[in-house]
């Protein structure tokens, strides 16, 4: 098997069905469609998070699907969260340099390209959060960088009626503000 370098992936011609890709270990992985409830809740996401950080947060900026490049293996991964949070200001092309925030909504379709780039995530300097927000019910799962620069061993599981509290970009937020497109309310 040919593996692909994160260059040759930047500059390969775009697929002529429109699928794309990320790049996770030298091998392009199809990026799963998002269903409508998926790119819903992205909405949802993105209303929440962005109409928080336009208001307190004029620093930062969000993106849908930007790529991420881990720092493991890192010529040959470019990986594709949901959602991401960096500082401004947004820089041209593809690929989101130190990101704070990554966020991905878990279906049962993509639960293991989901877990897989969760740990690979954990290797960019910068993240100091990482958050799934599942689709088959309310709940999420919250994974943040302790203060000595270590991650948990644990996700934290956040339960419907529960706030989630994230602190790299200064919300707390009821869980079911992610959910109100979804149907699951």
């Amino acid at each position: 098997v040919q593996l692909m370098s994160a260059d040759e992936f930047l500059n390969r011609p775009d697929d002529p069905d429109g699928t794309r890709y990320e790049l996770a270990d030298g091998l392009l992985r199809v990026r799963t469609a998002s269903n409508l409830q998926h790119g819903a809740m992205m909405a949802d996401l993105a209303c929440v998070i962005e109409g928080h950080l336009s208001a307190n947060r004029p620093e930062l900026f969000a993106a849908l699907r930007p790529m991420v490049k881990v720092r493991v293996w890192d010529s040959y991964n470019l990986r594709a969260p949901d959602l991401a949070v960096a500082r401004g200001p947004i820089p041209n092309g593809i690929e989101l340099p130190d990101p704070v925030l990554l966020i991905d909504v878990l279906s049962n379709t993509n639960r293991p390209s989901v877990m897989s780039n969760l740990w690979a995530y954990t290797t960019i300097p910068s993240v100091q959060e990482l958050l799934i927000v599942s689709s088959m019910g309310i709940e999420a799962q919250l994974l943040r960088r302790q203060d000595d620069g270590n991650w948990p061993a644990n996700l934290v599981r956040i339960d419907e009626g529960e706030d989630v509290t994230l602190g790299s970009i200064n919300l707390t937020t009821p869980l079911k503000a992610f959910y109100r497109q979804s149907g699951l309310l």
